[in-house]
């Protein structure tokens, strides 16, 4: 696992991002990102993994998943910006999600 927390420069919370694993869920290491309250909804997403595959550009070319709750659109977006592709909805927790995979060759789905 590899977790990071973003820093502004007046050193509040921009957001959380790191990888976990679930080996029951996928065997893939999966994304997850969480921006700070303040910044949601602003289109800033991008600028956290964007800062977070710099830091690791090596994890451009891991395969990995991600979930993101069905009907949340920017994070959807985000993730294809990353070479996600959208694979299935499933039912986890009690909601519909949409689980992505960054892989080569892997085809996207149209919603």
């Amino acid at each position: 696992m590899l977790f990071k927390v973003a820093l502004l420069p007046d050193r509040s919370v921009f957001g959380l991002i790191g990888l976990k694993s679930y080996l029951s869920d996928s065997p893939l290491p999966l994304l997850s990102f969480q921006l700070s309250p303040e910044h949601r909804g602003k289109g800033k997403a991008a600028a956290l993994l964007q800062a977070f595959f710099d830091a690791h550009p090596e994890l451009m070319h891991t395969p990995m998943g991600a979930y993101v709750r069905v009907g949340h659109i920017s994070s959807l977006k985000t993730l294809q910006k990353f070479d996600f592709k959208l694979q299935k909805t499933l039912h986890w927790g009690g909601a519909p999600w949409w689980f992505f995979e960054k892989r080569t060759g892997l085809p996207q789905i149209s919603l």
